[in-house]
């Protein structure tokens, strides 16, 4: 462990700060997008936020590997559209939360899958298959997956960025 370079509260404050500069940009890239539901906009945020949390909080962890996160969200990506498609397949004319068992069943067995799949491939990152949930409900687009891998490459620059100044809060 390396020694802080400044007093400990200074990095609660500083590493704790990059959290919301995630959640805030995210909420504005995303907010020039109109979901039918803002709510599951803030909730997908509230994943990120968490991911924002392990990486800069908690930074020695094995969820807050660059690895975890980036495969943990690909695999969360793949499946989730996939059991999208697959909701899409059951009525393509009906609206998706029409269809609300259905989508259940489908949003619980995806992120099932999802976590198989992360521990399969050495990959795990609890925010990403919560966000899993997200894409299943809500109507995703190109340009909320690329919100997502925005949000992603920031917190990951951040993190290499000033991966010598931040120390892991946990400890």
């Amino acid at each position: 462990m390396k020694s802080a370079p400044w007093p400990r509260w200074v990095h609660i404050l500083l590493q704790c700060s990059l959290i919301f500069v995630i959640v805030a940009f995210f909420l504005t890239v995303l907010g020039n997008f109109v979901l039918e539901n803002k709510l599951l906009g803030v909730i997908g945020a509230s994943s990120l936020g968490a991911t924002a949390f392990i990486v800069f909080v908690t930074k020695d962890s094995v969820a807050a590997r660059a690895r975890n996160v980036i495969g943990g969200y690909l695999i969360t990506l793949l499946v989730s559209m996939a059991g999208y498609y697959l909701l899409t397949l059951i009525d393509p004319n009906a609206s998706i939360l029409a269809h609300e068992h259905i989508t259940t069943i489908i949003a619980g067995l995806s992120m099932a899958i999802v976590v198989i799949l992360m521990v399969t491939f050495r990959a795990t990152h609890p925010p990403a298959a919560g966000f899993s949930i997200i894409l299943i409900i809500a109507h995703w687009t190109l340009y909320n997956v690329l919100t997502l891998i925005a949000t992603l490459l920031l917190i990951l620059l951040l993190r290499s960025i000033l991966d010598p100044w931040l120390i892991d809060l946990n400890n």
